[in-house]
Protein backbone atom coordinates (compact mmCIF):
# COMPACT_ATOMS: atom_id res chain seq x y z
CA UNK A 1 0.00 0.00 0.00
CA UNK A 2 1.75 3.68 -1.20
CA UNK A 3 1.66 5.69 1.67
CA UNK A 4 0.36 9.19 0.56
CA UNK A 5 3.09 11.62 0.83
CA UNK A 6 1.18 14.90 2.27
CA UNK A 7 2.11 18.38 1.39
CA UNK A 8 1.19 22.13 1.92
CA UNK A 9 1.96 25.15 0.45
CA UNK A 10 0.84 27.17 3.78
CA UNK A 11 4.27 27.60 5.66
CA UNK A 12 4.12 27.06 9.46
CA UNK A 13 5.85 29.97 11.17
CA UNK A 14 4.62 33.71 10.04
CA UNK A 15 6.82 35.47 7.95
CA UNK A 16 9.02 37.97 9.41
CA UNK A 17 8.57 41.18 7.19
CA UNK A 18 11.66 43.52 6.61
CA UNK A 19 11.24 47.27 7.44
CA UNK A 20 12.47 50.37 5.14
CA UNK A 21 15.55 51.84 6.75
CA UNK A 22 14.68 55.14 8.10
CA UNK A 23 16.54 58.44 6.73
CA UNK A 24 18.48 59.86 9.57
CA UNK A 25 16.89 63.48 9.13
CA UNK A 26 18.87 64.87 11.85
CA UNK A 27 22.29 64.15 10.45
CA UNK A 28 21.35 65.75 6.90
CA UNK A 29 20.07 68.84 9.46
CA UNK A 30 23.65 69.30 10.93
CA UNK A 31 25.35 68.45 7.68
CA UNK A 32 23.93 71.32 5.85
CA UNK A 33 24.15 73.74 8.95
CA UNK A 34 27.88 73.71 9.23
CA UNK A 35 28.15 73.91 5.34
CA UNK A 36 26.21 77.23 5.60
CA UNK A 37 28.30 78.06 8.69
CA UNK A 38 31.47 77.73 6.38
CA UNK A 39 30.30 79.51 3.71
CA UNK A 40 29.50 82.71 5.78
CA UNK A 41 32.82 82.06 7.65
CA UNK A 42 34.20 81.98 4.08
CA UNK A 43 32.57 85.32 3.23
CA UNK A 44 33.17 87.27 6.39
CA UNK A 45 37.23 86.21 6.42
CA UNK A 46 37.21 87.15 2.75
CA UNK A 47 35.67 90.73 2.99
CA UNK A 48 37.93 91.76 5.65
CA UNK A 49 41.03 90.52 3.73
CA UNK A 50 39.34 92.48 0.42
CA UNK A 51 38.92 95.41 2.37
CA UNK A 52 42.58 95.32 3.84
CA UNK A 53 44.15 95.05 0.11
CA UNK A 54 41.99 98.27 -0.82
CA UNK A 55 43.17 100.28 2.19
CA UNK A 56 46.66 99.04 1.82
CA UNK A 57 46.56 100.18 -1.70
CA UNK A 58 44.94 103.50 -1.18
CA UNK A 59 47.28 104.33 1.14
CA UNK A 60 50.98 103.04 -0.71
CA UNK A 61 49.69 103.61 -4.26
CA UNK A 62 52.16 105.85 -5.91
CA UNK A 63 51.96 109.44 -7.13
CA UNK A 64 51.03 109.84 -10.73
CA UNK A 65 52.82 112.98 -11.00
CA UNK A 66 56.26 113.85 -9.62
CA UNK A 67 54.93 117.62 -9.33
CA UNK A 68 55.93 118.13 -5.39
CA UNK A 69 52.78 120.59 -5.03
CA UNK A 70 49.87 118.04 -6.67
CA UNK A 71 48.78 114.93 -5.26
CA UNK A 72 46.21 114.30 -7.14
CA UNK A 73 45.76 110.49 -7.23
CA UNK A 74 48.72 110.16 -4.66
CA UNK A 75 48.09 107.46 -2.17
CA UNK A 76 48.24 108.85 1.31
CA UNK A 77 51.46 108.07 2.73
CA UNK A 78 52.96 110.07 -0.50
CA UNK A 79 49.98 112.44 0.02
CA UNK A 80 51.78 113.23 3.34
CA UNK A 81 55.38 113.43 2.35
CA UNK A 82 54.72 115.72 -0.16
CA UNK A 83 52.53 118.12 1.94
CA UNK A 84 55.51 117.48 4.41
CA UNK A 85 57.82 118.54 1.64
CA UNK A 86 56.20 121.87 0.94
CA UNK A 87 55.78 123.50 4.17
CA UNK A 88 58.17 126.36 4.93
CA UNK A 89 60.03 124.79 7.88
CA UNK A 90 61.26 128.17 8.84
CA UNK A 91 57.91 129.71 8.91
CA UNK A 92 56.85 126.48 10.90
CA UNK A 93 58.99 127.35 13.62
CA UNK A 94 57.95 130.68 13.67
CA UNK A 95 53.91 129.49 14.56
CA UNK A 96 56.07 127.39 16.77
CA UNK A 97 57.52 130.34 18.92
CA UNK A 98 54.16 132.41 18.24
CA UNK A 99 51.78 129.71 19.95
CA UNK A 100 54.01 129.67 22.88
CA UNK A 101 54.30 132.97 23.52
CA UNK A 102 50.48 133.27 22.79
CA UNK A 103 50.62 130.56 25.65
CA UNK A 104 52.49 132.32 27.84
CA UNK A 105 50.34 135.17 27.86
CA UNK A 106 47.29 133.34 28.50
CA UNK A 107 48.93 131.72 31.43
CA UNK A 108 49.86 135.11 32.76
CA UNK A 109 46.10 136.57 32.08
CA UNK A 110 45.02 133.82 34.55
CA UNK A 111 47.47 134.51 37.41
CA UNK A 112 47.00 138.19 37.43
CA UNK A 113 44.32 139.66 39.65
CA UNK A 114 42.35 142.47 39.80
CA UNK A 115 39.79 144.33 41.92
CA UNK A 116 38.66 146.92 39.22
CA UNK A 117 35.53 145.10 39.59
CA UNK A 118 35.08 144.89 43.42
CA UNK A 119 35.66 148.54 43.22
CA UNK A 120 33.18 149.45 41.01
CA UNK A 121 30.45 147.06 43.19
CA UNK A 122 31.98 148.34 45.80
CA UNK A 123 30.98 152.20 45.01
CA UNK A 124 27.55 151.34 45.07
CA UNK A 125 27.06 149.27 47.70
CA UNK A 126 28.42 151.79 50.11
CA UNK A 127 26.08 153.54 52.14
CA UNK A 128 26.39 157.20 52.22
CA UNK A 129 27.09 157.42 56.09
CA UNK A 130 29.90 155.58 55.55
CA UNK A 131 33.33 156.85 54.23
CA UNK A 132 36.19 155.29 53.77
CA UNK A 133 40.06 156.20 55.15
CA UNK A 134 42.50 153.93 54.40
CA UNK A 135 42.37 150.72 51.60
CA UNK A 136 45.11 147.83 51.29
CA UNK A 137 45.41 145.20 48.60
CA UNK A 138 47.00 141.52 49.62
CA UNK A 139 45.84 138.90 47.41
CA UNK A 140 42.41 137.84 47.71
CA UNK A 141 42.00 139.71 51.19
CA UNK A 142 41.48 144.20 51.00
CA UNK A 143 42.20 146.07 54.89
CA UNK A 144 40.13 149.07 55.43
CA UNK A 145 39.93 151.84 57.44
CA UNK A 146 36.70 154.14 58.01
CA UNK A 147 34.39 156.28 59.80
CA UNK A 148 30.74 155.88 60.11
CA UNK A 149 27.87 158.64 61.31
CA UNK A 150 26.99 155.46 63.89
CA UNK A 151 26.89 152.30 64.74
CA UNK A 152 23.72 151.59 63.39
CA UNK A 153 25.51 152.15 59.95
CA UNK A 154 28.00 149.62 60.26
CA UNK A 155 25.18 146.88 61.28
CA UNK A 156 23.32 147.67 57.79
CA UNK A 157 26.05 147.56 55.88
CA UNK A 158 27.14 144.64 57.43
CA UNK A 159 23.79 143.05 55.62
CA UNK A 160 24.78 144.25 52.44
CA UNK A 161 28.32 142.74 52.59
CA UNK A 162 26.46 139.50 53.08
CA UNK A 163 24.28 139.91 50.83
CA UNK A 164 27.58 140.35 47.95
CA UNK A 165 28.32 136.61 46.60
CA UNK A 166 31.91 138.47 45.70
CA UNK A 167 32.95 138.79 49.79
CA UNK A 168 33.58 135.54 51.12
CA UNK A 169 33.57 136.88 54.95
CA UNK A 170 33.89 140.30 56.60
CA UNK A 171 35.09 141.58 60.11
CA UNK A 172 34.33 145.15 61.62
CA UNK A 173 37.23 145.65 64.26
CA UNK A 174 38.61 148.17 66.75
CA UNK A 175 35.11 150.18 66.33
CA UNK A 176 35.68 153.66 68.75
CA UNK A 177 34.58 156.99 69.05
CA UNK A 178 36.40 160.11 67.50
CA UNK A 179 35.98 163.66 69.06
CA UNK A 180 33.03 164.04 66.82
CA UNK A 181 31.15 161.18 68.10
CA UNK A 182 31.43 158.86 64.82
CA UNK A 183 32.89 155.37 64.51
CA UNK A 184 36.18 154.82 63.44
CA UNK A 185 36.77 151.20 62.29
CA UNK A 186 38.91 149.13 60.90
CA UNK A 187 37.66 146.42 58.00
CA UNK A 188 38.96 143.16 56.74
CA UNK A 189 37.35 141.58 53.66
CA UNK A 190 37.91 138.26 52.14
CA UNK A 191 36.91 138.54 48.29
CA UNK A 192 36.00 134.99 46.06
CA UNK A 193 38.94 134.32 43.37
CA UNK A 194 36.90 134.67 41.09
CA UNK A 195 36.04 138.31 41.96
CA UNK A 196 39.43 139.02 41.61
CA UNK A 197 40.34 137.08 38.18
CA UNK A 198 41.46 139.49 35.91
CA UNK A 199 40.26 137.01 33.01
CA UNK A 200 36.67 136.82 34.45
CA UNK A 201 37.16 140.30 34.65
CA UNK A 202 37.74 140.82 30.97
CA UNK A 203 34.69 138.22 29.69
CA UNK A 204 32.16 140.18 32.16
CA UNK A 205 33.05 144.13 31.06
CA UNK A 206 33.35 141.91 27.29
CA UNK A 207 29.52 140.55 27.35
CA UNK A 208 28.38 144.27 28.80
CA UNK A 209 29.50 145.88 25.84
CA UNK A 210 27.78 143.60 23.56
Amino acid sequence: MDREIKTSFIPKQPAVKSRPATKREGGGLFFVGSIFLLVVAGLFYGGIFGYQSILASQINRSCPSDDPRNIDGCGLKESIEKVSNSIDQNLLVRFKRVDAKLNAADMLVGRHVTINGFLNDLSGNVLHTIRFTNFEFKGDEILMAGVAEGYDDIALQSDVFAEDRGVLGFIFSDLNLDDEGKVVFNLSLSLDPETTSYDSYLNTNSLENI
